[in-house]
């Protein structure tokens, strides 16, 4: 195994697996993924013809689907500890990589940590992900598709959300330092660092379609600024209403994001809208007023929205359409991406 830097933190093995769905000679890509019951599945944007994609032993989740729908990659756990401090903890922990055209399956994996929240290169060559050795922070770690090279892009901190710029040239992240919460932005030579963002809380970058802007979380508000760090604008103007989880239109004419009115209650007791802004016009609609809903996000027509929905100690996966008709619950999972 080639190493490109010298740290022994990770060992990365590469494992290979054969057919995932025998009744098909590929995976169609478009569709929703999600996780359920420790599998990854597919369906149809309507919810129907729902297809298990993973069978193995392990709790599969956080599927995220490759810009060219060839690759699907997700996170992969078993045997759940915890930390001494209290923390989860899982005994083999892997970033794997499925082949949607030949159903074939490879594991990034760690022998000694926990690796997690992997994001794909847009040319599908790199993986970047966490590699924790407790549950207090970890290394930002970027791969080859392959697992055989990595490279160790941060030192050992409060690290999170890696995710590369639409270009590939650099990536996002979210960090803790000096009791704050902070966006930053590093080169793939790990030689430059950039701090974006400077307050006490900021999460949740996403990237506008054409990768000049940056969508994020700043306490009650969502915001967005110019890639660089420029030009930081407040989007929802809230008013003391708790907004998360902000997401683009492919068209990135359009935002989603939740408003949350209610606090210190149980999650199904909670109020979590869905928002909906037109940028070109600052027309701002409410999609839909009632349940705890998480993480919208739009269909390739950006016409209709998936999210998820808790209810009764349960995750659903959900769509609505954008004038907020046409509601349906499909089935019982989390974590859902759509291409």
């Amino acid at each position: 195994m080639k190493r490109i830097f010298a740290l022994p933190i990770c060992i990365s093995i590469t494992i290979f697996c054969s057919r995932i769905v025998d009744s098909e000679l590929s995976i169609d890509p478009h569709g929703i993924f999600f996780s359920a019951d420790g599998n990854i599945y597919k369906m149809n944007y309507d919810g129907s013809y729902k297809t298990q994609l993973t069978f193995d032993q392990e709790d599969n989740n956080n599927p995220s689907i490759s810009n060219d729908g060839r690759l699907l990659i997700y996170e992969t756990q078993a045997n759940i500890n915890r930390y001494p401090s209290g923390g989860l903890m899982y005994d083999y922990s892997a970033i794997t990589v499925m082949d949607l055209n030949s159903k074939s399956v490879r594991k990034i994996a760690d022998e000694n940590e926990m690796c997690s929240q992997p994001s794909l290169s847009p040319d599908n060559q790199s993986v970047v992900f966490c590699s924790h050795k407790d549950d207090h922070g970890s290394y930002l770690v970027l791969s080859d598709i392959n697992g055989k090279e990595y490279k160790i892009l941060t030192d050992y901190g409060p690290h999170r959300n890696p995710m590369f710029t639409p270009r590939g040239d650099k990536i996002i992240y979210v960090s803790d330092h000096d009791q704050k919460t902070n966006i930053f932005m590093v080169s793939l030579d790990s030689k430059n660092i950039q701090q974006l963002t400077d307050s006490e809380w900021n999460i949740n970058p996403t990237f506008s379609p054409d990768g000049s802007k940056i969508l994020w979380e700043s306490y009650w508000d969502i915001f967005s600024m110019n890639i660089d760090g420029s030009n930081k604008m407040n989007m929802s103007n809230n008013n003391n209403v708790f907004a998360t989880t902000p997401s683009y239109s492919h068209n990135g004419d359009k935002i989603l994001f939740i408003t949350e009115r209610t606090y210190n209650v149980p999650i199904e007791e909670s109020v979590r809208e869905i928002h909906l802004i037109h940028l070109n016009t600052n027309k701002r609609k409410i999609i839909l007023k009632t349940g705890a809903n998480f993480e919208p996000k739009f269909f390739p027509d950006d016409k209709n929205i998936i999210f998820t929905q808790y209810e009764n100690s349960q995750f659903y996966v959900c769509v609505i359409d954008t004038n907020g008709s046409g509601y349906k619950k499909f089935c019982k999972g989390g974590n859902p991406c759509i291409y």
